[in-house]
Parts: structure tokens; C-alpha cells; sequence
């Protein structure tokens, strides 16, 4: 498959050049563990745990299409957890399909303005003023609280307390009080 200039000397191949390498193409299927996101220096990059249970980094081509089901995402979009599937064309990814999403993880910081009890169908729930918007968070069943060394239930908690919360998927499964 590859494009090649021969040199010839008395009907005797003497020289063969390479002008153009095939074209090879390969799909890595896995679950994204990090995500590099692009330099001034180099292109994005993805590391992968493949199917395989090898670990596998690939480079995402410039012009690379990233897309979960009919949406088109971008290299900001994708998430450690996401399962994928990636097209690469000599040896650049051209091509990845998110085929499930890996959990939304988030940190949220803000003073708590109020505090939901827990009903039959959902855990408590605390609002923060997060400086810049109001949010509402609903709290695990389980969730662990900490101020310094101490472990707190729900009903320590106190409005005006300054909290951070790590939230996955909407919930917040643990908090810490400043």
C-alpha cells in the first residue's frame, strides 16, 4: 500500500523511497483514565485502560471529532470514567465516540443559606451562596462530613457554615466544614 519511487540501474533496483505510507487504521476501545488537554507544544491526549486491561496513551489529531451519540463534544467535555471507543489513522485519534459517560465529579464551595431535612424519597438537602450563584445540593444517604479530624452527621450543620462539597452525579458524598 505504500507510495514508493524506485531508482534503477541497469534494470537492478538500487534505491527505494517511500513517498507516501500506506494509510493504517486501528480502533482502541477502553475507559478514559486521564485527559491531557492540548499545548502551545502539543496536541491532546488521551490515556485509556483498554479492554484488554493494557494502559494505551493516544493523541488526538487536530481536526479530531469527539461525539456521545448525535452530540458533538470537545476535548473539555470528556471525563475520566467515560468508555470509548477511538478511530486512529496513522496513529492519530481521528475519531472518538464516547459510548458511556464516566461520573460528573465536581467540587463546590460556598456558605450554607439553608438545610432540608431528608424526606422518604430523597436525602437532606443544603443551599449554598457560592459567591456567585445559589445552589441546591442533595446530600447521600451516607455522606461523610468533616470538620478538621472530626467525622459530623446532618443535624451538626449550621447555616453559615462554610463548606466545600465533593459532588458526583448531582450528589454530594462528602463535604467538608472550613
Amino acid at each position: 500500500g505504500d507510495e514508493v519511487t524506485v531508482r534503477l540501474a541497469g534494470g537492478i533496483a538500487i534505491r527505494i523511497t517511500v513517498d507516501k505510507p500506506a494509510r493504517t487504521e486501528e480502533t482502541v476501545r477502553g475507559e478514559i483514565l486521564t485527559i491531557h488537554p492540548a499545548t502551545k507544544n502539543s496536541e491532546a491526549r488521551l490515556r485509556i485502560r483498554t479492554d484488554d486491561g493494557r494502559t494505551r496513551t493516544v493523541t488526538l489529531a487536530k481536526n479530531a471529532v469527539i461525539r456521545h451519540g448525535n452530540s458533538r463534544l470537545t476535548v473539555a467535555d470528556l471525563r475520566a470514567g467515560d468508555e470509548v471507543q477511538v478511530r486512529l489513522v496513522n496513529g492519530a485519534a481521528e475519531e472518538v465516540r464516547v459510548l458511556s459517560r464516566g461520573p460528573l465529579v465536581e467540587e463546590v464551595t460556598g456558605t450554607i443559606e439553608q438545610i432540608v431535612p431528608a424526606t422518604r424519597t430523597t436525602g437532606p438537602k443544603v443551599t449554598l451562596n457560592t459567591g456567585k450563584t445559589t445552589r441546591t445540593v442533595t446530600l447521600a444517604t451516607d455522606v461523610v462530613i468533616r470538620h478538621g479530624s472530626r467525622r459530623l452527621q446532618v443535624e451538626d450543620l449550621r447555616i453559615g457554615d462554610e463548606v466545600t462539597l465533593k459532588v458526583v452525579d448531582g450528589i454530594s458524598t462528602e463535604m467538608t466544614i472550613k
